[in-house]
């Protein structure tokens, strides 16, 4: 027993060892906590790699929901979302490394090393870093809660060894609580020493044993009310990639209904960013369908002139986005946009609301904004108001006034800064009658085309289309004459590619009545069997011609195999599963006798697929668009973008249809094909009387090529009242006089039953934040996170 336990043990090792290609073989981590709740954290991980690696990845969560506290209480944090606490890392360094930091899900994640080259062996790393708002404030103490080393490691830890320590001691009156933990998630105590120092400003310790892939090492300490300051964060740690200092925005709305706009952006640029982006919203809501709308759905304003001045403008995304390339000696840049508006002024009762298309709120710190707006002379019934949502601490800090008789404004610095996603919003009301002037013409076409322009997109399509059928597609004019007779050089396969300029799998089937009126076989219709399909049997009465395409020796040694004896019979239902390959064959060397006979231009046929293909495709898309637009009100795509899309789909796949174009050849052949068919669909009795006098199998011998035209009940109803003599190939229920319309249903029962079995296949087969109390837990804190190798 103990030998399989000690087999067991280092199987398991070994299985930990294999899944990664390195180990720790020691981890050590100094984290100092400063007086206002910023941890400064070093981690020296030693590693050595089993293999070559670029170097190790280091993840470490940021994003946490909140839980409630045993006692009732919630912590207070510097900076707290509604449902979640987000911890900020700021200021990774690597000592002699290179690498990149991105976030990843709930991950900040560093990937440290050099793409173009490994290492292996023993390397160290050392990481240092900012964390903010980690410290959890109570009314009577506040506490440090903190994984020193995450669960997320998926490899041994030979030794772990740390320091944690403050800015000044703890008073000797106070009685700390604190805790180490070490071991898989939950666990507490551990394998793990420490100890408080007596001077009471570190707390350190080390593990006592080696921490296994996915064991941790948690710490948690506890300080006096007012040890440590709880102070609003910097608005750089809560910055992504810049601070907005100040954004000002002015507004005038003219008599006319044009708005002219001006904002000012002060952007303290971090993290190397290289763009700010200024983003608009596409619609107005509560604006009616009309003539400027067709469509219908949500509307769209116009916007027109839009300047960009203080960085260079780039063509990426939507809005107005600008290289931060010119900047102070601070590293600010002063971004000033303009632009005008038509279509933002909506009716209401003897009103008109303001609708601004540009967000007011950033995802990024601001510490002031200003807004400011005029409207026409003379107008007094003037509604205006401005406030911070979202936010109670802020709407206090928000001055509105009116300034004269026609203008506005409203002024908030925030204290400490608006946090991202808050946003100063605005009413504003003025009488209808302020906008009496008509603008310029350039206004209402650009308000009219922003709105419909999708609509256009098929007469743009279908015109191109149709220069490109009309140069390279259209067949050369020719006037149809009758033909009495199938073309003598044109069997029905051929022909019904030729007829429509498509292959149908009825072209292929109507070799079977083909070969039969020629002699070559028999089919005999078997007695029904109750809940059983129908069954046949094909019997082979003469040999194929050596001279037969092979689309149709294909066929025949699909029904019969090689070099059948006369007389050898083949039941359907035995070709179930089975002739799907011949059949598909069969089907690409029709296509290939097609183009051998040089029947089309080089490529139209190919042209014309592609058309259809690309229309069944637009037409899924035109579909979706159209669907996803009315479920979330435009805001994906819009309506008149799905039907611009359908109804262009829906000509690509017309002229798909019509693209290919027929050779000298294949005019002839079309000319007699079409002919015959003219007769098929035309014929009257006298003339076929006088036929089957000449051939009394007039009727079973021109049968495939009514079939290949998908005309056979038709050609069938002209002979029912003639001397028609039974096919002598084709063996029904002879229990009643024979007629053409009960035998083309016994045949069209027979072509439905082989088809489906020709191209039936077999079925795939399948194989069987909060306190820790007077205690705490590994893995229970902020921070931890693990890594990996790359």
């Amino acid at each position: 027993m103990r030998k399989f336990l000690l087999f067991l043990a280092f199987a398991l090792l070994g299985q930990n060892l294999a899944a990664e290609a390195f180990y720790i073989d020691k981890y050590d981590i100094r984290v100092h906590l400063s007086n206002d709740g910023v941890l400064d954290v070093v981690e020296t991980i030693d590693v050595v790699f089993t293999e070559e690696r670029h170097g190790i990845i280091r993840n470490m969560p940021f994003r946490y929901y909140n839980e409630a506290i045993p006692n009732g209480e919630q912590a207070r944090r510097a900076y707290k979302g509604n449902e979640e606490i987000t911890l900020f890392y700021k200021d990774f360094q690597v000592d002699d490394w290179q690498f990149e930091s991105y976030k990843e899900g709930d991950y900040e994640v560093l990937r440290i090393g050099d793409p173009d080259e490994t290492v292996d062996g023993a390397q160290r790393f050392v990481i240092r870093y900012k964390v903010y708002n980690v410290v959890s404030f109570f009314d009577d103490f506040s506490e440090l809660y903190w994984n020193l080393i995450g669960q997320d490691w998926d490899v041994q830890i030979n030794a772990a060894t740390f320091r944690v320590e403050w800015d000044k001691p703890i008073p000797a009156k106070y009685e700390v609580r604190h805790f180490v933990s070490s071991g898989y998630y939950g666990r507490t105590g551990g394998n793990v020493e420490y100890r408080l120092d007596p001077s009471r400003r570190f707390l350190e310790g080390k593990t006592t044993s080696m921490l296994g892939a996915h064991e941790g090492l948690t710490v948690g300490v506890s300080f006096p009310k007012d040890f440590l300051q709880l102070v609003p964060l910097p608005p750089e740690a809560i910055a992504k990639r810049v601070v907005i200092r100040r954004h000002d925005t002015e507004i005038d709305i003219q008599k006319n209904g044009i708005s002219k706009v001006r904002e000012v952006f002060q952007i303290k640029v971090l993290n190397d960013a290289k763009r700010w982006n200024r983003h608009f919203y596409p619609y107005i809501d509560g604006l009616p369908t009309g003539f400027y709308n067709l469509a219908g759905g949500r509307y769209r304003y116009a916007m027109r002139n839009l300047e960009v001045a203080g960085g260079t403008r780039c063509r990426r995304g939507s809005g107005a986005c600008v290289k931060l390339d010119q900047l102070d000696a601070e590293g600010v840049a002063t971004i000033i946009i303009t632009y005008e508006l038509y279509g933002n002024l909506l009716a209401d009762g003897d009103k008109l609301l303001f609708q601004h298309p540009a967000p007011l709120s950033f995802d990024e710190p601001v510490l002031r904004k200003s807004l400011h707006l005029t409207w026409p002379a003379g107008v007094t019934d003037v509604d205006f108001n401005a406030y911070v949502d979202n936010n109670d601490q802020q709407r206090d800090q928000i001055d509105v006034k009116k300034v004269g008789s026609h203008a506005a404004e409203a002024v908030i610095t925030a204290y400490p800064f608006m946090e991202p996603g808050h946003t100063l919003a605005f009413d504003l009301a003025i009488p209808g009658d302020a906008v009496s002037a008509s603008p310029p013409f350039a206004y209402t076409q650009a308000l009219w085309w922003v709105n419909n322009k999708f609509l256009f997109l098929p007469l743009l399509i279908i015109g191109l289309l149709y220069a490109i059928w009309d140069r390279w597609g259209r067949d050369e004019h020719s006037t149809r004459m009758v033909h009495y007779y199938p073309p003598a050089d044109l069997p029905p396969s051929e022909a019904g590619i030729i007829i429509d300029d498509k292959l149908h799998d009825r072209d292929l089937l109507a070799l079977i009545p083909y070969w039969g009126a020629q002699g070559l076989i028999d089919i005999t219709e078997l007695e029904k069997k109750f809940l059983s399909s129908r069954n046949y049997v094909f019997e082979v009465k003469a040999s194929l011609p050596a001279d037969r395409p092979a689309y149709e020796r294909t066929m025949w040694t699909g029904l019969f195999g090689s070099n059948p004896d006369i007389g050898h019979r083949t039941e359907l239902k035995d070709l179930r599963d089975k002739f799907h390959v011949h059949f598909t064959k069969a089907k690409k060397q029709l296509e290939q006798r097609i183009n051998e006979r040089s029947f089309y231009v080089p490529r139209s046929r190919g042209a014309g697929l592609l058309l259809m293909s690309l229309g069944i495709i637009a037409c899924g898309v035109g579909v979706l668009g159209l669907v996803v637009a009315l479920l979330t009100g435009d805001d994906v795509v819009s309506r008149e973008f799905g039907i611009g899309v359908l109804v262009s789909a829906i000509a690509m796949i017309v002229f798909g249809i019509k693209m290919p174009k027929k050779a000298p050849m294949g005019l002839e052949a079309y000319r007699q094909a079409d002919g015959f068919k003219m007769f098929v669909e035309e014929a009257e009795m006298p003339r076929l009387e006088a036929f089957l006098k000449e051939d009394p199998h007039y009727f079973d011998k021109t049968l495939p090529y009514a079939m290949v035209f998908d005309r056979v009940e038709g050609w069938a109803e002209k002979f029912k009242d003639l001397a028609v003599p039974p096919p002598n190939w084709y063996h029904g229920d002879n229990s009643r006089p024979f007629s053409t319309i009960y035998f083309t249903s016994q045949l069209s029962n027979a072509m439905q039953s082989a088809g489906s079995t020709f191209v039936s296949t077999p079925a795939p087969k399948s194989s069987s934040g909060s306190s820790f109390g007077g205690g705490g837990f590994s893995g229970g804190g902020f921070g931890g996170g693990g890594g990996s190798s790359w």
